[in-house]
């Protein structure tokens, strides 16, 4: 992205030395035409039509972004992840993000941020079709099932053969694959780094976009109605996680081999088409670049020449650079208002990174809910919601009255709002039938004991209200088109494929209290981006917004995935390594899982509230302390 500059540069060092006679005051006045000349070969569009563009790109960026988290359980069961795994991919974007966030402000003077912007679109629709890659260069697909006395659809537990084989036996003769390869315990490590380096590339390129975004914005357009564009941008922005959500709960109901299969998404065996998300979004995300290539690089070019303090940014060697930013942090955290604005956020960001990853899964086996239909609902309704709250967000910063400390004020009373709807989550749960052969459970009569069950091998059954390990652990013994028989576990002797039915009506419930918090909690988004860039001085300003984004994404984005994948892991009952990739987790506690998910959520608001309440004294006494001065 260096280069975007150089040859804006170059070109206005060869006419100075040509016409090295001419007067300070005739180079000055080619400067604008220069620029002009330069800028009318590209075709420029308009700033309106910039935006417009930009609002495209973004859709398809954060719709890759988003896409990842909606996928996760797909990708667990392809390759054997465990959640810890799955958090250190979703993290790894914030790897990148960290490497190069501090140093946006040396390049934001240096580049033509239209054309910045648009290479980085094209970084993300070419990473995201490296992220496909993995389905077709390590896949062992589980296409076509089949049981020792099996020949009906979905049925394809172990039944209880009164034989001691081994686990690798088991899995063999109860999952044939067309491939006829099966993955070792580390063969699930390729896919894992594609995965990783593909977030980290996408990183290093998002670490730009919105940093350049407000400066492109601020340079070109009257102050108050920056905060309306970001809103309307910011409106795209969470309607691409919608869109990405929205488009993987249809491709989760397509097998990953797209091909007809003898179970439905529902099963615990099911793997959705992960991989095809990624090169329909990779490639809208190529062509929604395009177009911004033909942006100008300033719409106010004669005031951005003249004005001193950008030509001395220009200026600025890269070691200069960083010792001026280690200033300005400095600065920066001598600033009570900023200080305490960003402890509060990144505790907040921490924790809605940690839970986020970990979301969709969470309503996948609380409410009884298959991965598809997760993903239309996060979709239709949390990120619907949260476009509207952003957007309106940015409609109240347009007001002139809209202060700093209005803004903060409106920030700290909508997250308040939003966590006490988020803790009314810990009210709403599934009522799920009894469980037998988890940990600390099982039968004791033995009905199993000579059946050489394997507890690595998760196909649930459900018989009599209760829901078994598997066939075997239910003591099935044979099976018709419809259900296991002989079952010497069950009193009724027969058992059904899938987990018993439950009382999930309250999943309805749960839905619009997540919709209401999420609408409360967007709104405050650009108020608090406003917090920032007004809280701080001029001079603060260019490098305010990615020192805020370097400290957000390393104690918040980078961290909460992990430390939570790890959490997650811990709440887990049955790990399943009968299956391609190695071991992930079939069944996890699920009061335990509600517990963390909601009151984490709603802890992570009251801090912000805690901190930003502390903000707002501060900032009316600093307020207080300017008034006088001016009097």
């Amino acid at each position: 992205m260096e280069t975007e500059g150089i040859p804006l540069r170059g070109l206005e060092n060869r006419q100075q030395r040509e016409d090295g006679q001419a007067t300070t005051s005739q180079i000055d006045a080619k400067k604008p035409e220069q620029d002009v000349e330069v800028l009318s070969t590209t075709f420029p569009i308009g700033l309106k039509w910039f935006i417009v563009f930009h609002s495209v790109s973004v859709v398809t960026v954060n719709a890759i972004l988003a896409y990842t988290v909606s996928q996760i359980t797909a990708i667990e069961r392809h390759f054997g992840f465990t959640s810890s795994q799955s958090g250190i991919v979703v993290a790894s974007i914030d790897i990148g993000f960290i490497s190069t966030s501090l140093f946006v402000g040396y390049f934001a003077t240096r580049v033509h941020i239209p054309r910045a912007l648009a290479t980085s679109t094209f970084v993300f629709g070419a990473t995201a079709l490296l992220c496909s890659l993995p389905n077709f260069i390590f896949s062992r697909h589980q296409h076509t099932y089949t049981n020792t006395s099996t020949e009906g659809p979905n049925l394809i537990g172990p039944l209880c053969l009164e034989v001691n084989q081994s686990t690798t036996e088991k899995c063999s003769s109860n999952f044939e694959d067309d491939n006829t390869a099966s993955f070792s315990d580390s063969d699930h490590l390729p896919p894992f780094c594609i995965l990783v380096i593909s977030g980290i590339l996408q990183g290093i390129f998002l670490a730009s976009r919105y940093p350049f975004l407000v400066s492109y914005l601020e340079s070109n357009t009257d102050k108050s109605k920056t905060g309306f564009n970001l809103g309307i941008i910011g409106f795209f922005t969470i309607l691409g996680p919608a869109v990405g959500f929205g488009l993987g709960g249809v491709f989760g109901t397509y097998h990953i081999t797209l091909h007809d299969v003898d179970i439905t998404p529902r099963h615990s065996a099911w793997i959705g088409a992960w991989w095809l998300g990624y090169v329909v979004f990779g490639v809208l995300s190529l062509i929604a670049g395009v177009p911004m290539l033909f942006s100008k690089r300033s719409y106010k070019n004669q005031q951005m020449l003249k004005d001193q303090s950008y030509e001395q940014q220009r200026k600025l060697s890269l070691l200069k650079h960083f010792k001026a930013l280690i200033s300005v942090i400095w600065q920066l955290l001598k600033n009570p208002v900023f200080t305490l604005v960003e402890v509060g956020t990144c505790t907040f960001l921490f924790v809605m990174a940690g839970t986020g990853a970990f979301y969709p899964k969470y309503l996948e086996t609380q409410f009884l809910l298959p991965a598809w239909q997760v993903n239309i609902i996060i979709g239709g309704t949390t990120m619907a919601t949260s476009a509207i709250g952003t957007m309106t967000g940015g409609w109240i910063t347009s007001f002139k009255s809209m202060t700093p400390l209005r803004n903060l004020i409106y920030v700290t009373v909508t997250t308040f709002l939003s966590g006490c709807l988020e803790s009314c989550g810990f009210l709403f749960s599934c009522q799920w039938a009894d469980q037998i052969n988890t940990v600390g459970k099982g039968v004791s009569d033995g009905c199993y004991d000579t059946c050489g069950c394997d507890a690595s091998y998760y196909s649930p059954v459900c018989g009599d209200d209760i829901n078994y390990l598997s066939p075997c652990y239910a003591g099935c013994t044979s099976n018709n088109d419809t259900s296991y028989l002989n079952c010497g576990c069950i009193e009724s002797g027969s058992a059904t494929t899938g987990l018993c039915e439950a009382d999930c009506s309250q999943i309805y419930l749960y839905v619009v209290t997540k919709a209401l918090a999420a609408l409360l909690g967007s709104s405050g988004m650009i108020p608090y981006v406003m917090v920032i860039i007004r809280c701080v001085t001029e001079e603060q300003k260019p490098m305010a917004m990615g020192v805020a984004a370097f400290i957000n994404a390393l104690a918040g984005w980078l961290l909460g995935p992990i430390v939570y994948g790890k959490l997650v892991d811990h709440l887990c009952l049955v790990w399943n390594s009968c299956q391609v990739g190695g071991a992930s987790c079939a069944l996890y506690d699920q009061d335990k899982f509600r517990y963390l998910i909601n009151g984490s959520m709603a802890a992570g608001n009251f801090t912000f509230t805690l901190f930003s309440t502390i903000a707002i004294f501060c900032l009316i006494r600093r307020d207080r302390i300017e008034e006088k001065g001016e009097l």
